[in-house]
């Protein structure tokens, strides 16, 4: 007759057992979060950094062609990004205290 740790012991066992199929269950719940959250495509980010770049943007010579040529250089997209949200910080700031 088995005793009750026997018993709990073989239960214990039995539920740490991976069910067969579990990670493909796993992968494909994935990729239907990722579908239903939606994140951001690779192009959506390009757009959204050149959409916080564009004060740093207006003050170049050539605008249109220096919206073009960030599109190929994340690294200098990024920087533009990070000092086109500056310059609208700064604005905004300004703003709020009624300097000119």
């Amino acid at each position: 007759m088995l005793g009750p740790t026997a018993a709990s012991s073989r239960r214990s066992a039995n539920a740490a057992a991976p069910r067969p199929g579990a990670q493909i269950q796993a992968r494909i719940s994935r990729k239907k979060r990722r579908r239903v959250v939606g994140y951001p495509t690779g192009s959506r980010n390009v757009e959204d950094l050149l959409k916080d770049a564009e004060p740093a943007i207006a003050s170049m010579p050539d605008p249109a062609k220096t919206r073009n040529l960030l599109r190929l250089d994340r690294r200098l997209l990024e920087l533009y990004a990070v000092r086109g949200r500056a310059i609208s910080f700064y604005a905004n700031r300004k703003a709020e205290f009624g300097l000119k």
